[in-house]
C-alpha cells in the first residue's frame, strides 16, 4: 500500500521491521487532509470546535474535577466508594461461583493418585540391598 498523495513515507519503511506496512501510524492529519477527507462544511465545523487543531485540549465540564494532590491519597466521593465496593464484590462472586461450580478447571479433572500405593521401583528408588 502506498502513502496518499502529498504524504511521504518515513525513512526505513515506517514499521519496526522496515517493511513499509505501518507508515500510516506515524502520519498526522493536517488541516488540508481533514478538508479533503470530510469536505469543506464538515471540516469547518470540526476545526471551529477545536477537534482537529493540533496542540489544543478541551476540558470537558469546564475544569478539573479532582484537584491534584502530591503524594496524598485522593479523596473519594461516596458514589465512588459504593461503586468500587459493588464491583469488587461482583468480581469475587464471579470468581467463587466459578470455582464452586467448575473447580475441575483449577484442581484438575482426575482424582489424585494414592502416593502410598506406589512402589520403590515406580518412584525410581534403588533396592536396599544394592550398594
Amino acid at each position: 500500500m502506498s502513502p496518499p498523495r502529498g504524504v511521504p513515507a518515513p525513512e526505513g519503511g515506517g514499521g519496526s521491521n522496515g517493511c513499509g506496512c505501518c507508515w500510516a501510524v506515524r502520519v498526522t492529519l493536517g488541516t488540508d487532509m481533514v478538508v479533503a477527507a470530510l469536505g469543506r462544511a464538515a471540516a469547518a465545523r470540526l476545526l471551529r470546535a477545536g477537534v482537529a487543531a493540533p496542540g489544543r485540549r478541551r476540558a470537558g465540564g469546564g475544569g478539573v474535577h479532582i484537584a491534584p494532590r502530591y503524594r496524598q491519597v485522593p479523596e473519594l466521593t461516596r458514589a465512588q466508594v459504593i461503586r468500587s465496593e459493588f464491583l469488587s464484590g461482583l468480581m469475587w462472586f464471579w470468581i467463587l461461583w466459578h470455582f464452586w461450580h467448575s473447580s475441575d478447571m483449577v484442581l484438575g479433572h482426575f482424582p489424585y493418585p494414592d502416593a502410598s500405593a506406589w512402589t520403590d521401583e515406580e518412584l525410581g528408588i534403588p533396592p536396599d540391598d544394592e550398594e
